[in-house]
Parts: C-alpha cells; structure tokens; sequence
C-alpha cells in the first residue's frame, strides 16, 4: 500500500508517513498533484498566470475528463502546471462551452456560447463580477483586445467592454447607427473582428470561411464613433484572424493576416486606401436634439476633393427616399479641398428630420469628404 505524507492546511509535517491518511488529507494531496497533462481550446495570459478554458484534463491515474464549461489557472509564474486546486467554476452546468478568454483591467472575460462572465482577477481569489446574456461569441476570432478595451461581434451586436461597462457601438443612445437588418444580412457564425492600433479602428469581417466570405467588412472608428462600410475589402477565401505585426524597432505596426491559396499560405496587409468603386455614404436621420418640433431646411455646405460623379440627395423624416431638391447635387471634383452650397429649393419645409446621403461612382480614389453643414431653421408651434 502507498505511504502518504501527512499534510494539513497551513501546516506541512515532514519524516512521518502513515498508510492510510485522513480522507480530508488525501483529498488536500490530489488538488495538489499536477495533471498528467491538460488539453485547451483557449488560454490567456494574465497577472503571471495562465487561465485556460474548454479543457481535457489527464489525471494522474490516466482518467480523462473533459470539461468544455470550466476555466482552469496554473501556479504563479509557472505556466505548464495545473491542479485540481486551479480549478474557477464561477458558471458550470449552463450547457455552454468556453469559447474564448480575454483579459483586461485586472478582469478575466470568459465568452462562452451565449453568454459573458467576466470574472474579477485582482485578487488572490477570482470570483464572478458580472454575466450577460446574449453577449457571447460564435467562434474565437470573434474577439480582439484594444487599447480601448476588448471588442467583439455577434449576431445581435458588436461591444466594447472599457474595464468598467459594456458599449454596443451600433447604438448612439436610443438610435441605431447600424439597422437590424443590415447587421443580420451581413454578420454571420464566422465573422472575425481586428483591431489597427496606428488609426484606432476596429474591423469587422463577415466571415473568414471561403464561401461565407464576399470579403466585405464593417468598420468603427474610435475617435469619432462612426462605422462605414466597405465591399470586398478583404480577400473572400479562407483567412487566419488577424495579429498586430510591430516593425523591428516598435515604431509602427501592421495589422495582418493570413490567406490560404491553394498549398501555399500568403501574409496580407489590411489597408484602409481608398479603391475606386461605387459610393453609398448614408448619413443617419438627423432631427438636431428636436424630434418633435416641425423645421425648414435651408442649405447644406459640403467640403470635399475628387467627388467625381459624387452627388447628394437628401430623404424627410426617416421616408428613406430623395424628398428635398437642390439648386445643386454636385460636389467639388478638383484636387484641393473646396466647399459647395446646395440651397434647398423644395420639399425641406415642415419636415422633422432629414438624412443626407451621398452617392454614385468616382474614377478617383482619393475621394474625401472633410465636413459637412446643414442651415436650418425652427419653426413655431402653431
């Protein structure tokens, strides 16, 4: 029979061994005794420690168990060893399976199927924070950590939780930037999300599957709160997630990704430039801070450059349709920034709202857009 050392908490009693230790004792030793070996499908780095979920574990005794709900953290600075000790069961048995784990501000996110725990690691005891429902992810590159914070897509939005709350940046207040139905047609189980830390962007692909991929991708500008949409930005064939690639002296960085062509796997560089192609630049429907009150629309002022075939049309109260008439449709088209006036001539009095929306094609790919303005006017209650 196997000799034990006698071990207690807190205390550690070397020289004398027994046969049959207490039980309580034995149960101490085992949540000691490394694994054999530990399988994972997600792992993250945090406070020198490793926290790694949807896990295989070998026990010492060659028993396997698979646990597909459970996070488990390894020894202080030791980042290959794993006990039953580590073991954080902040939401076992719910059905879902750890899908991916990310770290910020001292918080371990743990996105599972359908749902986020984040779970507070500040401390020498992790415990769970905060769960949300239908905040959870599809597949791993669904997720990527900024300097903002950790953002993510799914079906029914895409978040980004700063250390302290979780935004939906398809929503300014009780408007959406983004409509239900664009997000549904274009999100899919395999959208993927990076982030390019040189303009503070963050994009959101549809898929990285070849044949789910048209490589079209959404993106949100941080500075300024804005998404705009771009048609076949990225190539439509199977991809990699993206990684940040630093130059050899970490001035600049990249934001890249991998291309499966045929045999061969290619690096590929994201790029913002502009491509020449069709324009449908929607702004949202703007009531100025007055929903209810009736107003005439006066002017609109546009400054822009190589607006070739550029023209703008403008919808009433949210109909969707080209309501107003101008005196004037066509933007600047030259080299330099210059400003054009359109002068409402019909169809902008007594509206609620407008929604300005600029489209057509342009030959030029340096089409900018650097401001726009709309003079209008209150009008009394009658």
């Amino acid at each position: 029979m196997a000799n034990y050392a006698v071990v207690n908490p807190g205390k550690y009693h070397f020289g004398h061994t027994y046969s049959d230790p207490p039980f309580q004792n034995r149960r101490y030793i085992e949540a000691l005794e490394p694994f054999k070996n530990i399988q994972f499908k997600t792992s993250v780095l945090h406070n020198r420690k490793m926290y790694v979920g949807n896990v295989k574990v070998t026990y010492v005794d060659s028993t396997v168990e698979t646990l597909g709900d459970t996070i488990f953290r390894s020894e202080t600075g030791r980042f290959d060893k794993f006990t039953k000790r580590g073991r954080i069961d902040v939401a076992i048995g719910d059905g879902e399976n750890v899908v991916k784990l990310e770290s910020y501000a001292d918080r371990i996110l743990e996105f599972k199927d359908k749902t986020l725990h984040i779970i507070n690691a500040a401390g020498k005891v992790e415990f769970l924070e905060d769960s949300f429902k239908y905040k959870g992810v599809d597949n791993p590159q669904a997720v990527a950590r900024t300097d903002y914070g950790v953002a993510w897509v799914n079906s029914f939005g895409c978040y980004l939780y700063d250390g302290r709350e979780i935004h939906d940046l398809l929503e300014d207040q009780t408007k959406r930037k983004i409509t239900k139905e664009n997000w549904a047609a274009f999100v899919t189980t395999t959208s993927m999300v990076g982030y390019n830390p040189s303009k503070r962007q963050i994009i959101v692909v549809d898929s990285y599957v070849s044949g789910d991929s048209d490589g079209d991708i959404f993106l949100y500008d941080i500075p300024t709160r804005s998404w705009v949409k771009g048609n076949i930005r990225v190539d439509g064939g199977d991809k990699t997630n993206f990684i940040i690639k630093h130059s050899d002296d970490r001035t600049t960085s990249e934001l890249v990704y991998a291309k499966n062509t045929g045999d061969n796997c290619h690096i590929e560089k994201w790029s913002d430039s502009s491509a020449v192609g069709d324009i449908d630049l929607q702004l949202k429907d703007e009531d100025f801070g007055h929903p209810h009150v009736r107003k005439k629309i006066h002017k609109v002022y546009i400054t822009s450059k190589y607006a070739t075939d550029i023209i703008l049309t403008a919808a009433a109260d949210g109909s969707g349709g080209s309501d107003l008439t101008f005196d004037t449709n066509t933007l600047n088209a030259g080299a330099n920034w210059g400003k054009t006036e359109h002068k409402v001539t019909a169809g902008g009095n007594n509206i609620y709202s407008v929604q300005l929306k600029l489209s057509g094609t342009t030959a030029l790919p340096g089409f900018e857009i650097n401001d726009l303005s709309i003079i209008y006017r209150i009008k009394g209650v009658k």
